[in-house]
């Protein structure tokens, strides 16, 4: 009797014989990432794919479409789970059982590519090639890297432009910025998003105090006391004392003010040169009033010790090292 009332159930984990959700979506290329991951990897380094087009029924398409640019940012986080997963892992250990953390050693992590991928689309076709798609069973094609269209950029964000399809230049959409965070939008329903080699780390494993290996400094003064964040980084924030997330290329200040990534500052290694960006429409930098970021980052050039300016109240000094 219970097995039959589980096989009734439709369990919030797997739902790959009900309808398709934003979740069970997540869960299915999740799975797809780890088994990809499996047959990849060698004995001593994990590697993985990084693009991916999910290819949808229309019907399903359309429920899934208006969350897409979300439900990225939770499939990175769970593939970033899986990739710290297998870091760990030590074949010798599975083989022989023994299970003490100081005899595992730490595989390498090597990405193929700079950016994940994401790219989702509608087809009413019931078979590409071996793949087959109806409602609520959604095909995946996966690649080991990212496409680049023209030239590639050798700057930490590869650009890339494609047409964006059903797109009406004189509409406006009411979008929560916050929910674009770290996204690239690339086109319609085509995002990339930069690989995070610290996300490889747990958080408590990427805490440092070194402060010998650093590309600049920003500079807080309140009250005076003077707070210094060493940029270590390639792309560091700004954000409020309330912001949750503890990564070190985070720069917290005391205030509840600023949105999380009010500001970003992205470090060029090719020509050792700064950009910045804001999501804020007030955001000064040297008494100029920055152009907004909407959806994906406006980079500007950042001069060294040039003044951050924030909600006519918050300034912050940059020096490059």
């Amino acid at each position: 009797m219970r097995k039959i009332i589980e096989l009734l159930t439709p369990s919030e984990d797997n739902n790959s014989l009900g309808k398709l959700t934003n979740q069970s979506l997540i869960n299915r290329i999740e799975e797809e990432f780890e088994a990809k991951l499996v047959n990849a990897s060698t004995y001593d380094t994990v590697l993985f794919p990084m693009s991916f087009t999910i290819l949808l029924h229309p019907d399903n398409y359309d429920d899934i479409s208006p969350y897409f640019a979300s439900i990225v940012q939770s499939i990175v986080a769970k593939f970033y789970q899986t990739i710290r997963k297998h870091r760990n892992y030590s074949l010798m250990n599975k083989i022989i059982g023994i299970c003490k953390k100081e005899s595992t050693p730490l595989k390498k992590v090597m990405p193929m590519g700079r950016n994940w991928e994401f790219i989702l689309s509608k087809t009413d076709i019931s078979m590409i090639g071996d793949f087959a798609i109806g409602i609520n069973n959604p095909a995946f094609l996966i690649s080991a890297t990212a496409r680049v269209y023209g030239n590639v950029n050798k700057s930490s964000s590869v650009s890339v432009s494609i047409a964006c399809q059903n797109s009406n230049p004189s509409e406006t959409k009411d979008i929560n910025i916050e929910a674009l965070k770290g996204i690239n939008l690339i086109g319609n329903n085509h995002f990339l998003i930069a690989y995070n080699k610290e996300l490889e780390f747990k958080n408590i494993d990427i805490e440092s105090n070194d402060t010998s290996v650093y590309y600049g400094t920003l500079q807080y003064t309140r009250m005076g006391h003077k707070y210094t964040f060493f940029i270590k980084d390639e792309i560091v924030s700004i954000s409020s004392e309330n912001d949750t997330r503890e990564q070190r290329n985070i720069f917290k200040i005391p205030s509840s003010n600023l949105q999380n990534n009010h500001v970003q500052i992205k470090y060029d290694k090719s020509n050792e040169s700064f950009f910045i960006s804001t999501i804020a429409s007030d955001t000064r930098l040297n008494q100029r009033i920055m152009q907004q970021s909407i959806g994906s980052p406006i980079w500007i050039p950042l001069q060294n010790n040039s003044e951050i300016f924030m909600m006519e109240k918050y300034s912050i000094r940059f020096l490059k090292k």
